[in-house]
């Protein structure tokens, strides 16, 4: 009988380990793409659990150590540094 609940999988990494590789992950690039922080990630844990990485990086930006700044282009980039705000355009 299943309770419809999906098993929890033994190898994942505890969401405390996973945040660990990500805050090493912002170590050796500190502005990245959740592409290039996901790759960082599966080299150094050596694990292809994308949901706890996901949970992980989401954790962090809700306890204000990650921040999510645009690029030129509009794409999302994550970093552990402050954003320097931004001074209103004053015609000239």
């Amino acid at each position: 009988m299943t309770t419809g609940v999906p098993a929890r999988d033994p190898y994942a990494p505890s969401v405390a380990t996973a945040r660990e590789f990500l805050a090493d992950a912002f170590r050796r690039r500190p502005r990245a793409y959740k592409g290039e922080l996901w790759r960082i990630y599966q080299r150094t844990s050596h694990s292809d659990h994308r949901a706890r990485f996901d949970e992980a990086l989401a954790a962090m930006i809700a306890a204000g150590n990650v921040y999510e700044v645009r690029d030129a282009h509009g794409r999302r980039q994550y970093t552990m540094d402050r954003p320097k705000p931004v001074p209103p355009h004053r015609p000239t």
